[in-house]
């Protein structure tokens, strides 16, 4: 898959940093609009009392974050401009994810199900800082909602 610079197709990642959760997405494009449809819909799901607030990056895409604090129910943060040691859980979640898809991959290229394997994957993973839990099953004891069969 060879890496195209106009492609506006580009991987969403949020991660849960209780539970250590991932979700990944694919995003049709890089506007706002199209990366608060995401969120929207991957933590839309959640619990209220469960996500309190998002730390995002300062790219063009994430600027409808009073949309996302009003319909979530969150407050939003930003990580100070090239910091990205203070998003350092998300950084270390996409490292795990280049390991999938390295640069250069053609996102378009990309089924769902792709996409899904690999979300599967790195929360069936166990993780020292979760007492070698999976993220599954973290997730499952704060809530009670089991994300997987």
């Amino acid at each position: 898959m060879v890496y195209t610079p106009t492609c506006p197709v580009r991987l969403r990642t949020t991660n849960e940093l209780a539970s250590g959760i991932v979700f990944i997405a694919k995003t049709k494009d890089s506007t706002m609009a199209e990366a608060n449809r995401i969120t929207n819909e991957r933590l839309g799901n959640l619990q209220p009392g469960f996500r309190k607030t998002l730390t995002r990056d300062r790219g063009h895409e994430n600027l409808g974050f009073a949309e996302l604090e009003q319909s979530l129910g969150i407050s939003c943060y930003f990580a100070h401009a090239y910091h990205s040691w203070e998003r350092g859980a998300n950084e270390n979640v996409n490292g795990l994810i280049r390991r999938f898809f390295p640069k250069g991959t053609d996102f378009r290229m990309l089924s769902e199900a792709d996409i899904a394997q690999v979300e599967h994957l790195l929360n069936s993973r166990p993780r020292k800082r979760l007492g070698w839990k999976t993220p599954y099953e973290v997730f499952y004891e704060l809530t009670g909602v089991a994300l997987r069969d």
